[in-house]
């Protein structure tokens, strides 16, 4: 198909009874020169497919039970506004039309048909006449549809029967994307776009945000390259650099890498299919050999091989690092590496090998010496090196001193001071001069030992000559008897001795005083025992005691955490427990109807002589009533909190819950269905227990309805006051749901909904 013969096409825009075929969705059929969906199914316009009729409908254009356009006379049906009710003399059973029993029963209510005078009669008695506004049909008086009155059933009357006008068979009956249908709605119904249906001024739907994909706020969109778009789909990209992809749905402007120039996604456009010029298929690339890239910036970040550095978006290697590398790509290689950059030294800085100056090579072939001139030594590499030690000092060398110390001044014929010096002799004599805090002494540098200056020669500098108080003659020491020195800080002692503020002090065996043992320093001598104790103990009538609440663990203590909190594990320097497996005060399991959560214990049973301070509030509260003819929820208690993983909550049972510190609030549903000479009782606690008071509490109280389906539901965020780990109790009974918070003796109730006797 040309391209010319497409855009008439999309030009020319048949009605929906001018089809030829139908598109591909199941289940549809053309009739004639309209496609539809089969008796039993409607078209749903948010699917884009067949969908199965309510079971009572025959034909319907929706697949609600009051969507129904014709219904089955077989199975005993006829049609009722919108709605195919079982016919006079049957009732509903099973959703099965069922025969009406000739003896009256007053529960049978649909057994009963309409006749004069507003009369309901029992099915088997004959009705003959009807009143104003009503017709006989199938021996009931039905309204009339089409008289413009309001009668029985009817919802509305605008005596036609187009469709989608707010108005069908006396229902009210409005366009899909109407989100209300009554006496209040005004026609057109504003468009809803991303809702999946195309209406109104909308052009197009494709359900998302996304820009140039060929619609876009339900207007048709190409991209700004597109030189002639029709509806969403581009057939032109006249823009420099672009041309048109028709491989894709809808058509679209792609960039024309090749062309030299950079447009749209492309990063680079050099015009060639050479992968090792930086530009690959327009985007950057870095060469081969590199290990990393920065695909963003095109520059190498790492190499494969060691004598490569990165450079730009490929890696080179590095000349003066003294390793000879080879390149297998091919790019770099260097035949020699000396070290340095120097040039006529036989390895010039580009790492190629290179002739030295004739004074010292006399005879060089291809770059490569073969005789060295007297004083030089020829090495392996061909290059001439001077002869160190023969008392001549030739080029390349700076002094001739071989029994030297290093550092002295000269090393290995080159001059040669240590890193504290600042001006060292380029003869081989030694240092000139000294960094700040050194002497100089016989052309060597020594650091100042005692000016509490620690320089790089010295460990450290206290300013004195103390033997054991961590720094002797500017090196790190410990006193003596110490087993564990690390830089002047003792941390252990030899056995016979203890440790005390770093230094360690001799245990003695016998003490005079009974008073006096292991945690006494000082013993008084007057017999007033203990006059001075170790750290962690309290001097109490010459006894050393334990100092509990000091975080330090001696003596007899089990634990010591600075508070008296008792739930924590350690109480009065004891590890209480209260659960049934516990070791060194941390729980591992719970008796019977406890929780065990961060190994403690919560009770799941409520006291009522415990009153605990919640961390909740409740905002946002909202209670709707709603009623209908019949409901359809399957539970008498349906409970949905969106944050938690389970969602929702509608069997019997108790569940918890664990709302973690990072859960600031939850939103809560909750739908509670009603029943005949009940009410419902909904009880929530508006501020915490303070002091062991009551809570305050709200109290709602609802009548159910004796008639219809009665439904209650309650919807709230539920917050936390302060951001913590928080345990959730959820209760649901036949008839009530209790929503608490775990503590370690009891739970405290947030909410309590019940229904009760009236």
């Amino acid at each position: 198909m040309s391209k010319m013969s497409l855009i008439l096409q999309h030009l020319y825009w048949p009605t929906s009874d001018d089809c030829l075929t139908c598109n591909n969705i199941g289940n549809i059929e053309i009739v004639g020169s309209t496609c539809r969906c089969p008796s039993g199914l409607f078209y749903n316009a948010v699917s884009k497919s067949c969908s199965q009729c309510h079971s009572s409908c025959q034909t319907c254009f929706q697949g609600t039970f009051d969507s129904c356009l014709s219904c089955d006379t077989s199975l005993n049906r006829i049609l009722k506004g919108l709605q195919c009710v079982c016919s006079p003399g049957y009732y509903e059973l099973n959703s099965i039309c069922t025969n009406c029993p000739d003896i009256e029963d007053i529960l049978l209510s649909t057994c009963y048909k309409l006749c004069t005078n507003n009369q309901q009669l029992w099915h088997t008695i004959t009705c003959n006449s009807c009143d104003e506004g009503f017709h006989l049909i199938y021996g009931e008086c039905q309204p009339i549809c089409g008289d413009l009155q309001i009668y029985g059933y009817e919802q509305c009357e605008d005596n036609n029967t187009l469709f989608d006008d707010l108005c069908f068979n006396c229902q009210f009956q409005c366009p899909a994307h109407c989100l209300t249908c009554d006496e209040s709605t005004t026609l057109p119904c504003p468009d809803v776009c991303g809702d999946g249906m195309i209406t109104g001024m909308e052009e197009c739907e494709d359900g998302n945000t996304i820009q140039y994909d060929g619609c876009f706020d339900c207007k048709f969109q190409c991209q700004l390259q597109c030189t002639k778009c029709i509806k969403g789909q581009c057939f032109e990209c006249n823009t420099g650099g672009w041309y048109v992809d028709p491989t894709v749905q809808p058509w679209i402007c792609k960039e024309r890498c090749g062309d030299q120039l950079i447009v749209g996604q492309e990063q680079c456009d050099d015009g060639n299919q050479d992968d090792t010029d930086g530009c690959k298929n327009c985007k950057y690339f870095c060469r081969i050999g590199c290990s990393s890239c920065n695909y963003n910036t095109n520059k190498s970040l790492s190499c494969e091989l060691p004598g490569f550095f990165p450079q730009y978006f490929y890696c080179k290697n590095y000349c003066g690092d003294g390793f000879v590398v080879k390149d297998p790509y091919g790019f770099y290689s260097e035949e020699c590496d000396d070290g340095n950059n120097t040039n006529s030294d036989g390895c010039n800085n580009y790492c190629r090998f290179q002739c030295q100056p004739q004074s010292i090579c006399i005879n060089c072939v291809n770059n490569r010496c073969e005789q060295c001139a007297p004083h030089y030594l020829l090495s392996d590499s061909k290059i001439c090196i001077p002869i160190c030690g023969d008392q001549i000092i030739v080029p390349y060398e700076q002094c001739e001193v071989p029994f030297i110390l290093p550092y002295k001044g000269c090393q290995n014929c080159q001059a040669k001071c240590q890193s504290s010096c600042i001006t060292c002799d380029n003869t081989g004599l030694g240092c000139k001069a000294c960094k700040n805090d050194y002497n100089r002494i016989d052309n060597l540098c020594y650091s100042i030992c005692g000016d509490k200056i620690v320089t790089e020669d010295e460990e450290c500098d206290d300013g004195n000559l103390k033997f054991g108080d961590g720094c002797h003659q500017c090196s790190f020491s410990c006193p003596v008897f110490c087993s564990d020195c690390r830089k002047g800080v003792c941390y252990d002692c030899h056995e016979g001795y203890y440790l005390l503020k770093y230094s360690c002090f001799k245990i003695y065996d016998y003490y005079p005083d009974p008073r006096c043992n292991s945690q006494c320093l000082s013993c008084s001598i007057g017999g007033h025992g203990c006059s001075v104790c170790q750290s962690g103990f309290q001097n109490i009538n010459g006894t050393c005691t334990p100092i509990c609440g000091d975080k330090l663990v001696v003596a007899d203590e089990q634990c010591d955490d600075g508070n008296i909190i008792f739930e924590d594990g350690c109480h009065v320097c004891s590890k209480p427990c209260s659960c049934s497996y516990c070791f060194e005060g941390i729980c591992f399991s719970c008796p019977d109807n406890h929780f065990l959560f961060k190994n403690q214990c919560f009770n799941l049973v409520e006291q009522a002589n415990f009153k605990e301070t919640t961390n909740f509030q409740f905002s946002d509260l909202s209670i709707i009533q709603t009623f209908k003819d019949k409901s359809t929820q399957t539970s008498r208690i349906h409970l949905k909190i969106d944050q938690f993983e389970k969602q929702v909550y509608n069997q019997v049972g108790q569940y918890i819950e664990i709302m973690d510190k990072d859960y600031s609030y939850i939103n809560i549903q909750i739908i509670f269905q009603c029943s005949q000479n009940k009410k419902v009782k909904s009880q929530f606690s508006i501020s915490n227990y303070e002091n062991g008071t009551n809570n305050q509490e709200n109290l709602w109280l609802n009548q159910c309805h004796q008639t219809v389906d009665h439904t209650i539901t309650y919807s709230f965020r539920l917050e936390k006051v302060v951001l913590k780990d928080e345990i959730m109790l959820i209760q649901i009974s036949e008839d009530e749901l209790i929503l608490s918070i775990l503590f370690i003796r009891s739970p405290q109730k947030l909410l309590q909904i019940t229904l009760v006797d009236i």
